[in-house]
């Protein structure tokens, strides 16, 4: 992620519809009149292509305000994507094969919750959309995962290491930790947190009964080897 100094502009265009009659092309009539506001970035790094939005709209862009209204609102567009790519990407909505659309809203409802919460968690603790970590972000991530009970080390960034960890992520400097893994992950924590809600109190009398546990447990083993 960088900072980016940018420019802006805007011109008028007209389209015309290329129509064709008797095989020879004409001008319709009804040409279509529209804006074209172009955002380039000033001064990119060395060996970087500048950042340049072209952007056709028939909202008026005479003024700068007029422009920078019709800039802002394709950023805030495109910020729909990420969360689009987790829907699609992470968790496979497409393949559902879900024909009720009491069912489809459920389910629905479920993964947007999820992804919501994952691209909450990413926009607090600062790390970028794509998956792809910086040294910095990659030395955080990894100390969190390596020490999830640990006070000193912000909640968010734990909560975040333990879905990537949960998701497959082996804390690899190489991997990012893309929508499959993040999906994946959260999914498994809801899953952990829906055991924790349920069986509250059994959890509870559990550590409160270390030795009957311990039993329990050494029956089982006996018993599978």
């Amino acid at each position: 992620m960088r900072k980016n100094q940018l420019s802006i502009g805007s011109f008028q265009a007209v389209l015309y519809r290329n129509a064709k009659r008797n095989r020879k092309y004409f001008r319709p009539s009804q040409p279509v009149a529209l804006n074209v506001v172009v955002v380039r970035e000033i001064e990119p790094p060395e060996g970087v292509k500048p950042v340049q939005w072209v952007l056709f709209t028939s909202l008026p862009a005479e003024t700068h305000e007029q422009m920078t209204y019709i800039a802002n609102q394709y950023r805030l567009r495109w910020k729909t994507e990420p969360f689009y790519k987790l829907l699609k990407s992470g968790y496979g909505i497409l393949r559902s094969r879900l024909n009720h659309a009491k069912k489809i809203a459920r389910y629905l409802v479920v993964v947007t919750l999820a992804a919501l919460t994952i691209l909450n968690l990413k926009k607090k603790l600062g790390l970028p959309e794509d998956g792809k970590l910086s040294n910095q972000n990659y030395l955080r991530i990894k100390d969190a995962m390596l020490n999830p009970n640990n006070p000193d080390i912000d909640f968010d960034l734990r909560l975040f290491a333990a879905i990537a960890k949960h998701g497959g992520w082996l804390g690899r400097r190489r991997d990012p930790i893309g929508p499959t893994i993040l999906m994946r992950g959260i999914f498994d924590l809801i899953t952990v947190l829906d055991f924790v809600q349920s069986y509250q109190g059994l959890l509870e009398d559990s550590i409160r009964n270390q030795d009957a546990l311990q039993r329990l447990l050494n029956v089982s083993l006996s018993r599978r080897f």
